[in-house]
């Protein structure tokens, strides 16, 4: 916004873990002082692909694993595995998907250590 204040529109249709983790995503964008994407008028490229924003990225997968780290905490993550806890139960105590729970999973190297558990 021109007064430096951020806006961030997220889809209601959206639900609670997906909101959680956007949301989450957003404000890492701004901690880590990326670069604002620009919104244009939605059009069709060349190949019928529609084009509406710049992309970068390398600042999304960082603005993504920082952000889940926030939601997913290492420690209480290996916790609840080492309780036998599934990606789904902590999904759930965390509010955010199983995806989210399992991608931690997979970059804290916590995945090797528990896929012999039932992991959903």
């Amino acid at each position: 916004m021109p007064n430096g204040m951020k806006l961030v529109i997220l889809n209601p249709t959206h639900g609670r873990s997906r909101t959680n983790a956007t949301l989450m995503e957003e404000i890492c964008h701004v901690f880590l002082g990326h670069q604002a994407n620009r919104l244009s008028i939605v059009t069709r490229d060349e190949r019928g692909k529609v084009m509406n924003r710049d992309y970068r990225k390398a600042d999304e997968e960082e603005a993504y694993s920082v952000g889940a780290a926030a939601l997913v905490p290492y420690a209480t993550l290996k916790k609840m595995l080492s309780q036998g806890r599934t990606s789904q139960e902590i999904g759930l105590h965390f509010h955010v998907s199983r995806e989210l729970v399992e991608y931690r999973m997979k970059v804290t190297h916590l995945w090797r250590e528990f896929k012999h558990l039932r992991v959903v």
